[in-house]
């Protein structure tokens, strides 16, 4: 499988909580749901067509835990984020969970993995898997240790602005990229 990314990001680099905001308030983050506020059929079908290329998902801990409290109660079969993201493998990354706390609730209980050891090699064994994508959602800290290990071969990154600053620094190659009035996005090669 390849290994993709799909994060959405602010300019300035936050890549957390962007769905509402209590989905993450962790480090006193008190900019949650910054996405929210715009609703757009592109992004929808943006990530519609990342998530039908999906063959497993690979998760942090933190987006784990937030995937896991909403996405098990998205039950509608017409909806095919939730039936991707619901029924194929996912595997947590993580140190600090159990097998017991890396479950899934609702209908594809037997689809959640835990990946505890060596990650380098836990990944390279998922790549080398027949599939389509690995594909990694948010997971901001799971992404700086995989690019750090050279794993991550292409980004998909819905951006827009929350603040004044805009750097980012990334030795990358846009390969494609789709602009409406609010969100940008790029689908990077690393």
């Amino acid at each position: 499988m390849k290994l993709t990314v799909q994060t959405f990001l602010t300019l300035d680099g936050v890549m957390q909580a962007l769905g509402g905001p209590q989905e993450d308030p962790s480090d006193t983050f008190t900019h949650g749901g910054w996405q929210a506020p715009f609703p757009d059929p592109a992004v929808g079908e943006f990530v519609t067509e990342l998530n039908s290329h999906a063959s497993a998902f690979l998760f942090g801990r933190r987006t784990f835990g937030i995937f896991r409290g909403y996405w098990p109660d998205q039950t509608d079969p017409a909806n095919p984020i939730a039936t991707a993201i619901n029924s194929l493998p996912k595997y947590a990354v993580s140190h600090s969970l159990s097998q017991a706390d890396a479950t899934w609730p609702g209908e594809h209980p037997d689809t959640a993995r835990l990946i505890s050891g060596d990650v380098a090699a836990a990944v390279q064994a998922l790549k080398d898997e027949p599939g389509d994508e690995l594909q990694i959602w948010g997971s901001g800290t799971l992404l700086q240790t995989l690019l750090l290990l050279a794993a991550v071969r292409s980004a998909h990154v819905g951006m827009s602005k929350l603040a004044n600053v805009s750097v980012v620094y990334m030795p990358v190659i846009l390969t494609e990229h789709a602009v409406d009035s609010r969100l940008v996005f790029l689908v990077l090669s690393v």
